[in-house]
């Protein structure tokens, strides 16, 4: 009887401690996530317009890309510890669109470049400027 209850409360830290593995956080004590976690991710923002705003970080983690609006853009990803993201600065193709998305393009790329941090988790992504506060939110794509 004792071997068992020993053995059941074993196999209560060991679900624990995998469950506590399993969290996703923005690093800031919330279960901390390894830089990996944002490589080969896709992200959305489609609240802010007809086509959806789009980052996607390349699988080495060393680029983004995407759609900001009116234009595509990519440029350098610098992942480091402790949640650390700078992105930046991002090349565009040049078109022109109507003034309201040339706008929100504007203000997206800026949060991009003024990104220095991050946190995440199952569903959403938040760039975060270099005191912790969230300049854009967005939505993993796919399953």
């Amino acid at each position: 009887m004792q071997t068992q209850k020993v053995c059941i409360r074993s196999m209560g830290m060991v679900v624990a401690l995998l469950l506590g593995g399993c969290s996703l956080g923005d690093g800031a004590g919330q279960g901390q996530v390894a830089p990996e976690a944002l490589a080969a991710t896709r992200w959305q923002d489609a609240t802010r317009g007809a086509e959806p705003l789009t980052l996607v970080i390349a699988a080495d983690g060393t680029q983004v890309s995407g759609y900001a609006g009116c234009n595509r853009f990519f440029g350098p990803a610098r992942l480091g510890d402790k949640a650390r993201l700078n992105l930046g600065p991002m090349a565009t193709t040049r078109m022109a669109c109507e003034p309201p998305r040339m706008v929100l393009e504007a203000r997206f790329l800026q949060a991009l470049e003024s990104t220095r941090g991050w946190g995440m988790n199952a569903r959403s992504l938040d760039l975060l400027d270099a005191q912790g506060q969230t300049l854009w939110s967005l939505q993993r794509m796919g399953p």
